[in-house]
């Protein structure tokens, strides 16, 4: 979510050097293991030295904690971070557009998600509005949507964590738990936005394991709406 950098490849390779890491260390206590096996033989009745079976244990939660230690982050969250979807969200109130302000990665296009309201054939209408050299472009797509759970709803495929929404349904913070998408989104779009409601929504995102250092607020909004 910040620019700049590349942290979606920092990330990526500092989870695969503690995991190569602890598979490193793991290999070697397995080769000592094995080597004190070969070394002392077994008694006479079969079982192993009464040394080898106290070190084993240890053996093995060495190892498991190692594994432990790997990070964790997945996507623009770390996964290890307890995450829940509000109960205050009522299907019947997401009806209507909204605009997103502020988006996990380095897009900061402007998009609209307008649902229909709840019922047989629930949809959510989504546009996008990108810009090159060449020009802009705006696209549109219908997609499906269904409640799967309180707080949660499945949209084109994608389960949505309504992480949190204020009373009002005006401003809504939106993740899942793999962390691979994030955003906030509000009825009147950047421009109309609260600096309290925005703040609230950036609290939740943290607190549900977000890195808010990857959050790129979004300037505009899609015409048209």
């Amino acid at each position: 979510m910040s620019a700049g950098r590349a942290p979606d490849r920092g990330l990526a390779l500092q989870g695969l050097s503690g995991a190569l890491y602890a598979g490193q260390v793991i290999a070697t206590l397995a080769g000592a293991v094995r080597g004190f096996q070969g070394a002392r033989p077994l008694g006479r009745s079969g079982a192993r030295p009464a040394r080898l079976r106290r070190v084993l244990p240890g053996v093995v939660a060495l190892a498991l904690g190692l594994a432990a230690c790997a990070p964790a982050t997945t996507g623009f969250r770390d996964t290890r971070t307890p995450m829940g979807a509000t109960l205050r969200f009522d299907a019947g109130r997401i009806a209507g557009p909204w605009h997103v302000v502020a988006r996990m990665g380095s897009s900061a296009e402007p998009e609209t998600f307008d649902f229909a309201a709840p019922g047989a054939g629930w949809q959510v209408t989504q546009s996008r509005l990108s810009c090159t050299a060449a020009g802009c472009a705006r696209s549109r797509a219908d997609r499906p949507v269904r409640m799967v759970a309180p707080g949660r709803i499945e949209v084109g495929g994608q389960v949505w964590w309504v992480l949190w929404v204020d009373d009002d349904f005006r401003t809504a913070a939106i993740g899942t738990p793999d962390g691979s998408f994030g955003w906030i989104m509000d009825r009147k779009g950047p421009k109309g936005i609260s600096a309290d409601r925005l703040n609230a929504a950036k609290e939740i995102m943290d607190w549900a394991g977000y890195d808010l250092g990857r959050l790129q607020m979004v300037t505009g909004t899609v015409g048209g709406m």
